[in-house]
């Protein structure tokens, strides 16, 4: 069974999975989908909330899914999968490189956060917070949500262009915790321009993240870096705080 609840007002559709699904249930969506398009003149973004993969109850509902993910991705703008299922952890990084939809995934706990994201134009849910009590030669960030391009061009490098006028060297603290999900591709594109333009500004650099590939990237990179650059557990927040001041 299929459970579809509509946000006319935030234009998109839940869709939660409950046990085997059938033919009939994406032949539902699909036709709620297309009304709902017919009636408002627009395309809904989708949530998909699920404990777990997708079961079906015959070969008939497993082609009839393929046929609905194959038109529904043509329009539909953004897809939150919002699952603490492992299998569906690494979904959106599999369909972004086949379909046209933004497709971001979140754990069952950050619910309102992807309805924040879902119901958002474009691809901005994230959030650069700065961290108070620091020199003021200390930028302290925590990357919150997914951070795109947004984030870097009308956030964190005009603080850094604005503290450059009264320091000639900086250095940088950024917390990457369990609220931080990812870079989009624009991001990660500034990020390596910002690395670029910026190599000899930072005197140091402490990163904060028990995110496996987080610190693995660091500790690749870092040492290319003509700057002192540490990776800190979430857990040694405050130690990473005082090296910085150092």
């Amino acid at each position: 069974m299929l459970e579809i609840d509509i946000n006319k007002n935030e234009n998109y559709v839940i869709a939660s999975p409950r046990g085997k699904l059938s033919k009939e249930d994406f032949t539902q969506i699909t036709q709620r989908i297309d009304a709902y398009i017919n009636e408002n003149d627009k395309v809904p973004s989708l949530v998909i909330r699920a404990d777990g993969f997708p079961h079906w109850d015959k070969f008939k509902a497993f082609v009839a899914h393929l046929k609905f993910i194959r038109e529904s991705q043509k329009i539909i703008p953004k897809v939150a999968i919002v699952s603490d299922s492992k299998a569906l952890v690494v979904l959106p990084k599999i369909t972004q490189h086949f379909v046209k939809a933004t497709v971001r995934h979140f754990p069952e706990r950050k619910f309102e956060q992807a309805l924040k994201w879902i119901s958002t134009q474009g691809d901005h849910p994230g959030q650069v917070s700065f961290l108070k009590g620091l020199p003021a030669d200390v930028i302290a960030v925590r990357l919150e949500g997914v951070i795109t391009a947004t984030d870097y061009e009308e956030t964190l490098i005009p603080l850094v262009d604005e503290k450059l006028k009264t320091h000639d060297k900086l250095k940088m603290l950024v917390v990457l915790d369990d609220r931080f999900q990812s870079y989009t591709a624009g991001a990660m594109w500034d990020d390596t321009k910002f690395g670029m333009t910026h190599l000899t500004t930072l005197s140091k650099l402490a990163v904060v993240s028990d995110k496996g590939w987080v610190r693995r990237s660091v500790k690749l990179f870092g040492p290319l870096m003509p700057t002192h650059v540490r990776v800190f557990d979430v857990s040694e927040l405050e130690a990473a705080r005082d090296w910085i001041k150092t």
